[in-house]
């Protein structure tokens, strides 16, 4: 049976034309809601003696994340390490004192805070919604937000790199300014079994679909042991280049490597296993909790975090 279109010549006497198409909505920023009318607050003691500059410090202050001291971190875990020892919280409340201080502030709770994606299995990130998911995470941003988003953060190992981010890169609304990437102690390949450390650079071929990027900052995390191996790594890594999208290669050219050290846990459970495996002093590597009562092991370790630094050039 041949279907027909009942368009406005065809379409049978009386009957009601059909609904029409929802409109498309073209408004992509929450401030869209507040329509044009708001008061200007010139009776406000604060908006008429505070010079904009000045509000805008304070405003930032303000909104800016922090630790959140009453939700720690167990200190036994993958992603407990310095600056990450808390939960982060972000108080907005400002943003509902008035409209005209949400105009000003509205986006400084996305540009000015690190966005953070702690990548791999589970139990090696934070219970919280999108911990590894970008893609979910930009579909909550309106656009105004996503243009607003500046520093990306990914906690990953190797295969992750490999496997996810090329996706990611390429998701629309991923344009941050800033991209760091952390490589701890345990997303080494193999890093229980005390293999080599081995870093390659397929993973930044992804980087060229990224809109707007200025700067890249790569963490290798290892113990004291291996900082020969990790210090090899990051001259090598020195050689690396990223060519980038508008014309652009990111090059660590002028870029120091920095270099930190900080005492961290000598003990991680393996959900995989069953069991914990510590550091063994005797064996000089990660063992079976249960096979070292006697066998000495440090109650601390020592950690070395090497970063190295790339910037964003126009090429010639």
């Amino acid at each position: 049976m041949t279907k027909r279109r009942l368009g406005p010549k065809n379409r049978p006497k009386g009957s009601a034309p059909p609904n029409p198409r929802p409109p498309i909505r073209t408004t992509h920023s929450l401030i869209a809601t507040l329509g044009t009318v708001r008061d200007p607050q010139n009776s406000c003691v604060f908006f008429v003696t505070v010079p904009t500059e000045i509000r805008s410090i304070i405003f930032s202050l303000a909104l800016y994340g922090y630790d959140d001291k009453s939700r720690p971190y167990p200190s036994n875990t993958y992603y407990a390490r310095p600056g990450y020892r808390f939960r982060r919280r972000i108080d907005t409340a400002l943003l509902a004192t008035c409209r005209r201080i949400y105009v000003e502030t509205h986006d400084l709770p996305i540009s000015q805070n690190e966005h953070i994606f702690w990548c791999g299995s589970q139990w090696r990130c934070p219970t919280r919604t999108f911990r590894d998911q970008p893609a979910g995470y930009l579909r909550r941003l309106t656009e105004e937000q996503k243009a607003a988003l500046a520093q990306v953060h990914f906690f990953t190992p190797l295969i992750w790199l490999d496997n996810v981010l090329p996706k990611v890169c390429k998701l629309p609304g991923m344009r941050p300014k800033h991209i760091q990437i952390t490589f701890r102690h345990t997303d080494w390949q193999h890093w229980d079994e005390n293999a080599p450390l081995v870093m390659t650079s397929n993973w930044g071929d992804s980087l060229k679909f990224l809109y707007g990027l200025r700067t890249l900052e790569v963490e290798l995390e290892a113990l004291e042991r291996d900082e020969a191996q990790v210090e090899n790594i990051a001259e090598g890594m020195l050689q690396w280049s990223f060519p980038i999208a508008e014309s652009r290669i990111l090059t660590a050219d002028g870029n120091p490597i920095v270099s930190e050290r900080y005492l961290g846990q000598s003990e991680f459970p393996s959900r995989m296993l069953g069991y914990s495996i510590c550091y063994s002093t005797a064996n000089n590597g990660w063992v079976d909790v249960r096979l070292t009562r006697k066998p000495p092991r440090p109650s601390k370790l020592t950690y070395v975090v090497i970063t190295i630094r790339w910037t964003a050039k126009k090429l010639e």
